[in-house]
């Protein structure tokens, strides 16, 4: 199947910046500057972006370094498709410490790419993550800029560092798929699908499908004696390939023969899940081995798996739809088990509270 991914848009954030420019104690003080960025903002939701410009630079004279003020008038000349002007302002409004700053640096790293700058958009993104503390959408852009571009591992690194920042992005678990899958890393590409079904059940019609496909791919592993820290990880991974390819071909075997298909699927995982959860990953220090293996794995271990499968399934399969709906009292008791036993976030790595 292809994987659906969408670019999150800068346009996106004129509304709630609307809404903000009325309470946050660091907009314009200035009741005329709020009034004509209010216009503005009211042109440019009307597609009228030339009159929006020049209500813009009328509020950019009472106060030309403003971040909010620069970064609509860079996203007005983006809309026009003025590339240089955007980048300009936007640069303006990158060098102030707010929201509108950091939505200023993402906008500059677009454009550096959609200029075929690809090198210089990612260097703006890295800047970014510098400075902003290591804000998830601006890991999470430079993670669509690499896949964009086939750079599949910084891809998969920023995608990584973006659900390190909040937990519960749910494009940045497809991303991480995506670029993993781009690898032929299956075991890799399975943990984030799961993670992303589990999030957006209603946004996954077709995608638990692809459990089953990685689970019949064919591996070849490469053993290496005494592997070096740097590919002890690749190794590890490779041994995971190997365990959910031997799970999916047990599928045929005969004590599975008088299963549905849906319990050979749902015994399969949960076998591969719940042996993935016994080996040791402790020296390694990354999403899959600090939070995705253990958690699937106290699923696989848990009363709850069965509920787990049909929720992850209802928006594709109907037999998972109508299992859900005439088990409502399951999946709440999931629910609830997720909440009060599930493992959580080691809080050194990830931003619990993003």
């Amino acid at each position: 199947m292809t994987f659906t991914f969408h670019r999150v848009t800068v346009v996106a954030v004129v509304v709630l910046l609307c809404l903000a420019i009325q309470s946050n104690a660091q907009e314009p003080a200035d009741s005329l500057v709020k009034k004509l960025m209010l216009e503005g903002i009211d042109f440019a939701e009307n597609g009228n972006f030339d009159l929006a410009l020049i209500t813009y630079h009328k509020a950019r004279n009472l106060d030309p370094k403003d971040g909010f003020i620069n970064y609509e008038i860079a996203l007005a000349h983006y809309e026009l498709e003025n590339k240089e002007k955007a980048l300009k302002y936007a640069r303006v409004a990158a060098k102030e410490d707010s929201e509108h700053g950091i939505q200023a640096c993402i906008l500059s790293g677009t454009v550096l790419d959609e200029s075929d700058k690809y090198r210089k958009a990612i260097k703006t993104f890295e800047k970014g993550t510098k400075r902003f503390g290591d804000y998830y959408l601006i890991h999470y852009n430079l993670g669509i800029t690499a896949l964009s571009h086939k750079d599949y591992q910084r891809a998969a690194d920023a995608f990584e560092m973006a659900i390190r920042g909040k937990l519960d992005h749910v494009d940045s678990h497809m991303g991480l798929a995506r670029s993993k899958s781009a690898q032929s890393k299956h075991a890799e590409t399975l943990y984030p699908l799961l993670f992303y079904m589990l999030l957006a059940p209603d946004k996954s019609e077709g995608i638990s499908d692809r459990i089953d496909v990685l689970m019949d791919q064919q591996v070849e592993v490469k053993f290496e004696k005494k592997p070096k820290k740097t590919r002890a990880w690749r190794s590890s991974m490779q041994m995971a390939n190997l365990f959910l390819s031997m799970f999916g071909a047990s599928r045929m075997l005969d004590s599975y023969s008088d299963l549905s298909d849906f319990d050979r699927s749902l015994k399969a995982l949960k076998g591969y899940l719940s042996q993935m959860g016994k080996m040791n990953f402790d020296e390694f220090e990354n999403v899959y081995a600090s939070y995705y293996i253990p958690f699937f794995a106290a699923i696989a271990d848990s009363e709850h798996m069965e509920a787990f499968y049909h929720f992850i399934r209802q928006e594709s399969h109907e037999q998972s739809e109508q299992w859900v709906k005439t088990n409502y009292e399951r999946i709440e008791l999931f629910f609830i088990w997720l909440d009060a036993e599930a493992p959580r976030p080691p809080e050194e790595l990830f931003q619990t509270n993003a």
